[in-house]
């Protein structure tokens, strides 16, 4: 067995990457808000070649796509802050056991 470290402050610059993402994502979302077509928004050929319609629809397809991306981040933020908080808590009950919380070693 391969002993290995966590590090929970590396694991929260993830967290803080993470977010950031997160919220690009959910910004990328709002720009697309309100870019939607009417009908004749492209003019005659623009309806009669349903160019508007696919524009419609790919439209919404990415607003979705983007909102679901910025959720599952932010998910993923979230689970990784908790790895970090467990880890965080295991490594105070470590030191709280061995006493090096409330004593200087030599």
């Amino acid at each position: 067995m391969t002993d290995f470290e966590v590090v929970p402050e590396a694991l929260r610059n993830s967290v803080r990457f993470l977010q950031e993402a997160a919220d690009s994502w959910a910004s990328a979302r709002d720009d697309l808000t309100g870019q939607e077509l009417s009908d004749t928004g492209l003019g005659l050929l623009g309806s009669e070649s349903g160019a508007t319609r696919r524009y419609g629809e790919a439209l919404t397809e990415a607003m979705s796509r983007l909102g679901e991306g910025s959720e599952i981040l932010e998910a993923a933020a979230t689970a990784l802050k908790d790895v970090a908080d467990d880890y965080e808590s295991r490594d105070a009950e470590f030191y709280a056991q061995f006493d090096y919380l409330t004593n200087e070693l030599p």
